[in-house]
Formats: C-alpha cells, sequence, structure tokens
C-alpha cells in the first residue's frame, strides 16, 4: 500500500484531540513577517511585470521575424 492510502490511519491513530490557540499561530506570524516586508514584495512584483514585458517583446519580435522570413521565402523579396 502507498502512502496516500495510509495516511487517514495514520492521522487517526492519535487517539486525542490537539486544540490550536491563536498563541500557537503568534510564533508563526511572527517569524513570516520577519522574512517578509511590503519592500521585499514589490520588489518581486516589480521584477515579474518587468520579466512579462520583456516576454511580450520577445514573442513580438519572433512574430515579425517569422512573418518576415515566410514572406522572403514565399516571394523571393525580403523587407522589413
Amino acid at each position: 500500500m502507498s502512502m496516500i492510502f495510509l495516511l487517514p490511519y495514520v492521522l487517526a491513530s492519535g487517539g486525542g484531540s490537539i486544540t490550536v490557540t491563536v498563541t500557537d499561530w503568534s510564533e508563526v506570524i511572527s517569524s513570516v513577517t520577519a522574512q517578509f516586508s511590503v519592500i521585499n514584495i514589490v520588489g518581486v512584483m516589480k521584477a515579474i511585470v518587468i520579466a512579462g514585458i520583456g516576454f511580450v517583446f520577445l514573442w513580438w519580435g519572433a512574430r515579425k521575424a517569422y512573418r518576415a522570413i515566410m514572406s522572403a521565402v514565399s516571394t523571393g523579396r525580403t523587407g522589413f
């Protein structure tokens, strides 16, 4: 049997229930907010936008080059 099928049995075999309180989450939240700031998130978003613009221009240029090559092959003339 694979681990996926055994997972419900493993989780159910604990016997007792665990109560999660706000104080349990406060440590996680404080460590996450210490690692990430608004400046970091804005920087990542800026990099994604810049990369996206680059890919759009790359796609546009590749299409233009493909059309020019196919036109040159079919007509025997080149023209940009």
